[in-house]
């Protein structure tokens, strides 16, 4: 009859032990956020969690904040903001991978300034791979009934969206510190108002897109001229390997490489399929003959063959950025490229 006391001492040191590993996790993960807020300080960037709650046990680890506060720059101004709340999720026997719900609304306010940004959303999910701060593998966001607007109840919004997946991998190059970045984009029945107005067209936009960012180096940094200008330096481009967007009718498939001048104004060339062209074309001023000629010549001599995956065309021609022109072919099509900063 010893087997039941037995059995009894192996299941308390089976719980003390798996109570010790949680503890340790629990004790690892707290550790890990506060290294994560600490590197974010020494760039300027000063983030608070509120109300901050561990649980989980005996599964995982759950850190959770309500209505956690980010102070610093962004772009070309110094923000402050609020975040409906957070929860981080992580297994036990997964920690690398994370999953943080994300509460809204978001609310941005430039500190002694007049911009404002709000966000809301019916759900949103960012799940990433790997360890914070700075051994990312992957992530993802993943966000349902977005909406974006300059300002707590501004009509109307900045722009609104079904559903959008954001999705980034790091990919380290050999040669130097520097990594490339492969990226996806994925939109469904986004409503931007003055893509609507440009288009004289309300029906709703999708887009899908993949490439990757090369030449990036994660040095802290988040204005603008911070993060872009040793990009540019460094001859970083974004390379497009496919971009679909349809709004109604119209519908635009491409491939290509696209950079920055010394202006800072976009520059590159992408090969393109369009369908439904007729009816920008016209809106622009765009001679739709002169493009269908371009289209030929193209064709004739030799441009880029569509990818596999890229939907049916009517015309395909190159889109040209250079000098701040937009061409396409070799139509000018009168829209001037400004600089991003």
């Amino acid at each position: 009859m010893r087997v039941v006391p037995m059995l009894g001492l192996s299941l308390l040191l089976f719980l003390g032990g798996w109570t010790a590993l949680w503890v340790f996790a629990r004790y690892e993960a707290v550790a890990t956020f506060a290294r994560w807020r600490a590197n974010e300080r020494s760039f300027g960037r000063a983030w608070t969690c509120p109300d901050e709650h561990v649980g989980g046990f005996p599964l995982g680890i759950v850190l959770s904040c309500d209505h956690p506060t980010f102070k610093g720059p962004v772009a070309d101004g110094l923000f402050q903001g609020e975040l409906g709340g957070l929860k981080a999720d992580a297994r036990l026997y997964f920690p690398t991978n994370v999953a943080v719900t994300l509460a809204g609304p978001l609310r941005m306010q430039e500190v002694g300034g007049p911009r404002q940004l709000d966000a809301a959303w019916t759900s949103g999910l960012l799940t990433l791979r790997g360890s914070l701060p700075g051994d990312l593998d992957r992530g993802q966001l993943d966000m349902t009934g977005l909406s974006v607007g300059a300002g707590q109840g501004a009509t109307p919004p900045l722009g609104q969206a079904d559903r959008l997946t954001l999705g980034f991998k790091p990919v380290e190059r050999s040669a130097d510190v520097r990594m490339d970045l492969e990226t996806t984009v994925a939109a469904e029945g986004a409503r931007i108002p003055t893509l609507d107005a440009a288009f004289a067209s309300s029906d709703p936009l999708s887009l899908r897109f993949s490439g990757f960012l090369t030449q990036l180096g994660f040095t802290g940094g988040i204005t603008l001229p911070e993060v872009l200008d040793p990009w540019v330096a460094a001859g970083g481009q974004l390379h497009v390997q496919s971009l679909i967007v349809t709004k109604g009718a119209f519908q635009v498939d491409a491939a290509g490489r696209l950079g920055l001048d010394e202006e800072h104004r976009p520059q590159g060339r992408l090969d393109a399929g369009f369908s439904g062209l007729a009816p920008v074309a016209a809106r622009f001023g765009i001679p739709l003959g002169a493009l269908q000629v371009g289209g030929l010549l193209s064709g004739l001599l030799g441009g880029a063959a569509a990818s596999s995956d890229a939907p049916p065309a009517d015309l395909r021609l190159p889109v040209i950025a250079k000098d701040g022109r937009l061409k396409l072919g070799q139509v000018d099509t009168g829209v001037r490229l400004l600089p991003l900063y």
